[in-house]
């Protein structure tokens, strides 16, 4: 199987505030182990070169607008990359399309498909199936495998599962530990 780990940043909640980061790293699972074949990162600017945020999202993701803007490509620019890629990792696979992965993984399919790429395009090149950490952790609670102790946040999994934890809220670095932590899991089967 493969899969995209995704992970994205943004000015705020909600589809009104803008995508600043994206990452998406291609994985083949051999052997069990998660194989990077590619990473795939972008920085990124609206269309018209108006970023819309949120201090708070800002202090979060410490996110310095002016030095993204000197780097970044319109969303424009950013969706025809993006379906390039989808497509050239299709090709590779040949026949089975990748499986999307992330924490809260919906969130950041929904930013992909309003701003960069229609959601029927990136459906032509991956699976509409995903794989959502978040969900993992809720079963595996559920499941009792898990103590309600460890919080929902990417820290807290990746310090319950002893996966070293990057810088937190860069879209590559959140992508990483979210695919070594659905690895962690593994060990609970």
């Amino acid at each position: 199987m493969r899969y995209i780990s995704i992970d994205t940043e943004t000015g705020g909640i909600g589809l009104d505030k803008s995508l600043l980061t994206l990452s998406m790293i291609y994985v083949e699972i051999q052997g069990g182990k998660p194989h990077i074949l590619e990473r795939f990162n972008l920085s990124l600017i609206p269309d018209d070169g108006i970023y819309r945020v949120t201090a708070g999202a800002l202090d979060i993701n410490k996110i310095n607008l002016v030095d993204l803007a000197k780097v970044a490509i319109t969303y424009k620019e950013a969706g025809t990359k993006v379906y390039n890629k989808l497509k050239s990792w299709y090709v590779d696979n040949n026949s089975v399309m990748p499986v999307p992965i992330g924490k809260n993984v919906y969130f950041d399919l929904t930013q992909i498909w309003d701003k960069l790429l229609s959601r029927g395009a990136w459906e032509s090149f991956v699976s509409y199936r995903v794989l959502d950490l978040s969900s993992v952790v809720q079963f595996m609670k559920f499941a009792g495998k898990m103590p309600e102790s460890v919080g929902g946040s990417l820290s807290s999994v990746c310090e319950y599962l002893n996966v070293k934890v990057g810088n937190l809220h860069e879209a590559e670095a959140d992508a990483l530990m979210t695919l070594y932590c659905l690895q962690g899991f593994k060990e609970f089967v």
